[in-house]
């Protein structure tokens, strides 16, 4: 099932792609193909609307980061921007959500707090 789904969606791409006579634009398709493109699929099929923000965002931030690295011809700059963007942007991503929350929570007590010192 699985070979059958590359013989209709990735292979044709990168037919196309090579007939440009473009290696590294069939590379990046390729890679493109078998990360992003099925993390959006997935994600999507959750109904998380934020989960699919994120990775949206982080095709149109880090994914052009990678494919600008790349053409500069430093394979160990491309493995730090990769690595980055599955391990640490994610949870950045999670410890701000978090970090606000305890912010907003904070600010909220500190003001419960004000307004029992007023009454009194």
């Amino acid at each position: 099932m699985k070979a059958n789904f590359y013989n209709i969606t990735e292979a044709p791409l990168l037919l196309q792609l090579s007939s440009t006579g473009n290696g590294l634009q069939v590379m990046q398709a390729y890679l493109y193909s078998i990360t992003e493109a099925p993390l959006l699929l997935q994600l999507s099929s959750t109904g998380n609307g934020l989960q699919v923000m994120q990775a949206y965002l982080y095709i149109t931030t880090v994914a052009p980061l990678l494919l600008q690295l790349s053409s500069t011809g430093n394979g160990l700059q491309v493995m730090k921007a990769y690595l980055y963007s599955i391990t640490e942007a994610p949870l950045l991503l999670h410890l701000s959500d978090t970090i606000l929350g305890l912010t907003n929570s904070f600010t909220q007590n500190k003001n419960e707090m004000n307004h029992d010192a007023q009454w009194r």
